[in-house]
């Protein structure tokens, strides 16, 4: 991809990252700034989306990021390493 287009702007991060830089613009009022940065990208790759179960505002965050990408003809690439388990209360189907 960068190969074809160098001047193209995307990231490959842990998941874990993205939180914590979402938390700390929370904490700091920066939180336009890492939206700005996150929904201007032409690609988004996140390992471990796994991270994400059980964080409601994050899983809001990346989903708002991925609205704004799609919506732009751009790309988001979410990878999985191991499937959340369902709690002993949940039921199946």
């Amino acid at each position: 991809m960068l190969r074809r287009n160098p001047a193209l702007k995307a990231i490959y991060l842990h998941s874990e990252r993205f939180v914590s830089e979402m938390i700390a613009a929370l904490q700091t009022n920066t939180i336009n700034k890492f939206k700005d940065a996150y929904r201007s990208l032409d690609a988004l790759f996140i390992d471990d989306i796994q991270f994400f179960a059980g964080k409601e505002r994050s899983q809001e965050e990346l989903f708002h990021v991925f609205n704004s990408l799609l919506e732009s003809g751009r790309q988001m690439i979410l990878r999985v390493i191991d499937i959340p388990k369902k709690s002993k209360g949940s039921k199946k189907g």
